[in-house]
């Protein structure tokens, strides 16, 4: 009787999330303790920062994954610091080069960690988007090209007509880092420094009736949203990603139109 493994990577301080929890049970459920072979299949909980400091020898591929391990599911958080989030980018990197089946693989991580790489993706998709600007800033020593691809022939910040500009990390999620300033006192070497040193100035588009939407999709199907009221100017930070139950107004289900459907 062989037994066969599922990885279940994620943060340490994300390992008995009701996420996590809820994936594991319904992989037992799924898959049962055995498959038509008589393989027991089972299912491990991996933190991330644990299975690092237990030392990989890298010097052989074959010691770094068990020949038992049948796939991999990251669930390692795309907001995770930089040095989490490359560390994981590897890991995923070298099961791929294994042909580890892997959910949520290098490809797709890498992208949903970088944010000036979504709006890469909107483009791709025909989807709008505000004005984004991205570029290096480490210490503010940003590059002096910057502030003209800022600039429109006319001078205008972002080549746009807004009052309010949004500061962004790249790296970070749930709002975190994020603030709004007014376009007139925008100053490039005063802007703050993150993690990656990497810093988006966005446009700020004021949500319409002062509502956030968010959905999920799966397949290529969109399964299901809400909506959100917001009361503060800045209380946008609060309806990112996970944080939507945050605040005084609690979120609630969405209708979707068809249009936002296809």
């Amino acid at each position: 009787m062989n037994k066969k493994t599922i990885i279940i990577l994620t943060l340490k301080k994300h390992e008995d999330g009701i996420w996590i929890r809820r994936l594991v049970k319904c992989l037992h459920q799924t898959l049962g303790t055995k498959n038509n072979d008589e393989q027991v299949i089972d299912v491990q909980v991996k933190p991330l920062e644990e299975w690092l400091g237990q030392g990989w020898l890298v010097s052989s591929l074959n010691q770094c994954f068990d020949n038992n391990v049948m796939g991999i599911v990251n669930r390692v958080s795309d907001a995770a610091s930089p040095p989490l989030f490359k560390a994981c980018c590897a890991i995923l990197g070298a099961a791929q080069i294994r042909n580890i089946p892997i959910v949520n693989g290098p490809s797709a991580y890498a992208l949903c960690g970088n944010k000036w790489c979504h709006h890469v993706l909107f483009s791709q998709a025909k989807l709008k988007s505000p004005r984004t600007l991205a570029f290096w800033n480490e210490d503010g020593n940003y590059n002096n090209n910057a502030s003209i691809s800022l600039r429109g022939k006319d001078g205008q910040i972002m080549e746009i007509d807004k009052e309010y500009l949004l500061i962004k990390p790249n790296a970070g999620g749930f709002g975190a880092g994020i603030q709004r300033i007014p376009t007139t006192s925008l100053i490039l070497e005063k802007l703050p420094t993150f993690e990656d040193s990497v810093t988006l100035l966005q446009s700020y588009e004021r949500p319409k009736n002062n509502k956030l939407y968010r959905i999920w999709f799966l397949q290529g199907k969109v399964q299901c949203g809400i909506e959100r009221h917001i009361n503060e100017e800045n209380d946008f930070t609060n309806a990112c990603a996970g944080s939507c139950s945050l605040g005084e107004v609690p979120p609630k289900p969405w209708n979707i139109p068809f249009d936002v459907q296809e």
